[in-house]
């Protein structure tokens, strides 16, 4: 039905599955060229593909089509942002408000989302502040965001201490067998990130590191994570470690790797291998890693 295909195409767009969610807001628009919601899956899949006049024009026309749809005018505040025209955006987010009263809190914490883009910490963290931890945020993906935007901005603003207590709070609610969207393990790996920056700031490496350990055990976030961890063990003359680490990180990651830090540090690693018969077991790893990390650079070169 057409409805299923659209929750289908939202799925795919949660799980980073661009093209395919692409492929089917074309169907849905062959179904049903008036759509004001095949249209904003539309205009999602250019923002994602970085494809922002198009998708521009695909939010305007949903916009058009039913002016009683919040969804269109999100993605074209969201493209605006993504585009780095914050004036725009912040047009837009400001009439979003006015003609969605039902959408404030949303709306809110994509504001700040937009004063923490362009440096405005203390404005940003005033927005936070009016939002009471005990709203009920739907989606939980509203909370985090607010969480971690919080956070940020309390770094930011040299309150390491106050930080790190939303940053604690954003990872130790996240469930541990989560299998949602994409963008809420982003969301968490920013916390783990924060958490691991306050506790090197404190000169807690140990500390720092078993939080780096937890989120790889954790498995399912930001690949930045395994490569932070995979830089540690190699330099404390782990190579072995570095690579167990890349390669099931690689195996667990719903997002694509920074491919050339990756590369770098598994070929340092490589490097560092001895001889015998852990080595051996080693170099099979590294293979596997290498065998891997080539055929994502043969599908989008660096």
């Amino acid at each position: 039905s057409f409805r299923a295909r659209l929750y289908r195409g939202m799925l795919l767009r949660g799980l980073r599955r661009t093209e395919e969610a692409g492929a089917e807001a074309t169907r849905l628009l062959q179904i049903d060229p008036s759509s004001a919601a095949a249209w904003s899956l539309l205009g999602d899949y250019y923002q994602d593909s970085l494809r922002f006049d198009v998708a521009r024009e695909s939010y305007l026309t949903a916009a058009l089509l039913d002016q009683r749809l919040f969804w269109p005018r999100q993605g074209l505040a969201a493209t605006y942002q993504k585009q780095l025209n914050y004036g725009a955006a912040a047009k837009t987010y400001d009439a979003t408000e006015h003609d969605f009263p039902e959408e404030q809190l949303r709306v809110r914490i994509l504001e700040a989302s937009l004063l923490i883009a362009t440096q405005n910490y203390e404005e940003a963290l005033r927005l936070y502040e009016a939002i009471s931890e005990k709203e009920i945020f739907s989606p939980p993906l509203l909370r985090r965001l607010m969480l971690a935007g919080r956070a940020y901005a309390l770094e930011k603003l040299g309150s390491a201490e106050k930080a790190e207590y939303y940053w604690t709070q954003l990872v130790e609610e996240f469930p541990p067998d989560f299998d949602g969207a994409v963008r809420d393990r982003e969301v968490v790996s920013r916390g783990y990130e924060g958490l691991v920056r306050y506790h090197d700031g404190k000169g807690d490496r140990r500390r720092a590191t078993d939080l780096l350990e937890k989120a790889c055990r954790q498995g399912g976030l930001d690949y930045t994570l395994p490569t932070a961890l995979a830089g540690r063990r190699l330099a404390g003359g782990d190579g072995k470690g570095a690579l167990s680490v890349l390669l099931e990180g690689l195996r667990k990651t719903p997002s694509e790797p920074d491919l050339v830090t990756v590369s770098e540090i598994s070929l340092r690693a490589v490097r560092g291998l001895g001889t015998g018969r852990a080595a051996s077991a080693a170099r099979r790893d590294a293979a596997a890693l290498l065998d891997d990390l080539g055929a994502r650079i043969a599908r989008d070169p660096v």
